[in-house]
């Protein structure tokens, strides 16, 4: 069973089955039980994107949260959140400095004493997070503290720095140097002054991999040998942890010695006697239990040293073998990245569900969703008529087809693939309406017979590549681009025919995330842009003279992204938009907004989705699912 991506992970180390988690947008969750059930805690905060977490041994109740995440929503973060219960409830610190960046790990140097990794460099705060400042300025990933000698270790794009007092840092030699590196993590062992680095950098060949030992603090970095490791990720998923001493040794040559290595697979290393290292894939074990792909943290059980806890994209794993077997702990953590939706207008319980890393999930009333398809999901259609074939994208230019309600094995390819050098959004956007399927990139792919012959129509040089899709009927096709152009395609003088895109006005430039048309009249469209305004710059905009001309109705107040608009089912006048905070309704075509966000947690919704008969209103969330309203 598997969630959605978890940044961090605690384990309380006066109570094995206290453990507490950050998710990538989903906020911090608990668990007084080892994981068999989970409560989010912070889902009254500004923000629920979750970069690291971090308490001092010294008072374990205490705990801190550095918001923004690094790997992906560092744009989100709003400084620090702190807890005086171990995690049941949560407070946000004054500090400002750090809003709007992300965290990527965080450390407790003693009492009023803490030191962030993020996005914009090395920060330390000496009043417990009343205000910060910056002592290190190039990106920083990874932090470890020696509270045997009092050693500080970061993990910087420009190398790795040392520090005694967490005020003055002075770079670590290693034996390749380098001032631009992709990835870097560092740990210091438990046991003793044994630390470890793992890097990664660009290099003529390809992305080239080290991992350096050093037995004593001051002592030289020298290289340990490591198997085929992909790095291909390294910029998103990358950690290295030395494990605790093993209750008794697995074989007598080994030294008790253990390192873990995570990028998208997860490796163990045991150090021998002789000064090799045997190595281990846990990823995807003969047994079975394999954990899923992309590790992004790791925390040992300070009372029980054989049993840790791996986070990645499909949420938290703990092994009571230090790595031998899994078992998955996402049953109720609800922090699925669902990203795309799609709903079948003659069943309110057939839906379609689009989620980063955890593949296409297809809802069929219960709450076990059926996977459909692995990997990214993508975006998703429903043929509203006969044959009432269901579709999905994978990454960029890829569709399958249902050929019966979605089940798992009638699914096959169709679509124009267009791989590489053909320029597409990671997510190449998808629409359908009737027998009409319309895919996009640099050039706009058209089907009028659901998927079996295709047209494609190109953009006048130096368009931006299709970021929206809005099939307004059988007589008109308006996309609109990541650069802020907005084409309309009518149909040609025959069936099946397209007459080239003529472009329309652009509202702004910037990233059009979604397009809308008013279903009773073609002039009156919609366009919402899900780059963060500037001055004088709107988030929303609406035409009444089939864009030709666009006013500015965006929300008041609120400088935010907007990622999807749709209007009510019974009432074009009325709007709803999915924001990356939560959603807003308009009850006169946009004139005037109002949170409508009634229950749902602080979240990201991506897209939106409604059933006419029941008046039901579903939101795809950045790591919290996917949510229902009634309609009034």
């Amino acid at each position: 069973m598997v969630s959605g991506r978890v940044s961090s992970i605690l384990v309380d180390p006066n109570d094995s089955g206290h453990l507490v988690i950050g998710s990538a947008t989903g906020g911090v969750w608990e668990s007084k039980d080892t994981g068999a059930t989970w409560n989010a805690r912070t889902d009254d905060q500004s923000t629920l994107a979750i970069g690291a977490l971090a308490l001092d041994p010294a008072r374990p109740t205490e705990l801190y949260v550095g918001t923004g995440e690094g790997n992906g929503y560092s744009f989100l973060g709003a400084g620090v959140l702190k807890s005086m219960d171990g995690g049941a409830t949560w407070k946000a610190l004054p500090g400002r400095e750090l809003d709007g960046k992300g965290f990527f790990d965080f450390l407790v140097l003693g009492k009023d004493r803490l030191l962030g990794a993020l996005t914009s460099g090395l920060w330390l705060s000496e009043n417990d997070g009343q205000s910060w400042r910056r002592v290190c300025e190039p990106i920083t990933w990874d932090l470890s503290l020696s509270r045997k000698t009092g050693e500080i270790l970061a993990a910087c794009s420009d190398g790795l720095q040392r520090s005694t007092d967490g005020k003055s840092w002075n770079p670590v030699d290693l034996p390749e140097a380098s001032t631009q590196w992709v990835r870097m993590a560092v740990d210091q062992s438990p046991q003793g002054d044994i630390t470890y680095v793992l890097a990664a950098r660009d290099g003529a060949q390809g992305r080239e991999v080290f991992l350096w030992r050093r037995e004593r603090a001051g002592g030289d970095f020298k290289p340990v040998l490591i198997p085929k490791f992909d790095a291909g990720q390294a910029d998103y998923d990358w950690f290295v942890a030395a494990g605790p001493q093993p209750s008794a040794k697995r074989d007598p040559a080994e030294t008790g010695e253990t390192l873990y290595l995570g990028a998208e697979a997860l490796f163990r290393g045991v150090r021998l006697a002789s000064g090799a290292w045997r190595w281990a894939n846990l990823s995807s074990l003969v047994n079975g239990s394999s954990i899923h792909p992309d590790q992004h943290a790791i925390a040992f059980d300070p009372q029980h040293p054989e049993t840790l806890y791996v986070g990645n994209d499909g949420g938290v794993f703990r092994s009571t073998d230090a790595g031998g077997t899994w078992q998955p702990l996402n049953a109720g953590l609800g922090i699925t990245e669902a990203l795309f939706l799609a709903q079948d207008p003659r069943d309110a319980d057939k839906l379609l569900a689009g989620t980063q890393d955890n593949g296409t999930l297809l809802y069929e009333g219960s709450i076990l969703w059926e996977l459909v398809a692995v990997g990214d999901g993508g975006y998703c259609g429903i043929q509203s008529g006969a044959p009432n074939f269901y579709f999905h994208g994978f990454t960029r230019m890829q569709i399958e087809r249902s050929g019966r309600d979605g089940a798992r094995e009638t699914w096959a390819p169709t679509g124009l693939d267009k791989p590489a050098p053909y320029q597409a959004l990671f997510h190449a956007p998808l629409s359908v309406l009737r027998d009409i399927i319309v895919q996009a990139g640099e050039t706009v792919l058209i089907s009028h017979d659901t998927g079996e012959n295709w047209v494609e129509l190109f953009l006048f040089d130096g368009a931006g590549r299709v970021s929206a899709i809005a099939i307004a009927s059988s007589e008109m096709i308006l996309v609109g681009t990541e650069s802020g152009e907005i084409y309309r395609i009518d149909p040609g003088a025959a069936f099946g025919q397209w007459n080239p895109p003529v472009p329309l006005t652009s509202p702004r430039a910037g990233f059009i995330s979604s397009i809308l048309t008013d279903p009773n009249d073609p002039n009156r469209l919609w366009a919402t842009y899900s780059d963060i305004p500037g001055p004088q710059q709107g988030q929303i905009y609406r035409s009444t003279s089939g864009g030709e001309a666009w006013d500015k109705i965006g929300i008041a107040g609120l400088d935010i992204a907007v990622n999807v608009i749709r209007s009510d089912p019974s009432n074009p006048e009325v709007l709803y938009v999915g924001t990356d905070l939560g959603v807003f309704r308009s009850l006169d075509g946009g004139d005037h907004w109002e949170d409508f966000s009634h229950g749902l947690p602080n979240v990201i919704v991506g897209d939106l989705s409604t059933h006419a008969p029941t008046r039901l209103l579903r939101a795809a969330t950045a790591s919290r699912g996917v949510w229902e309203i009634v309609l009034p």
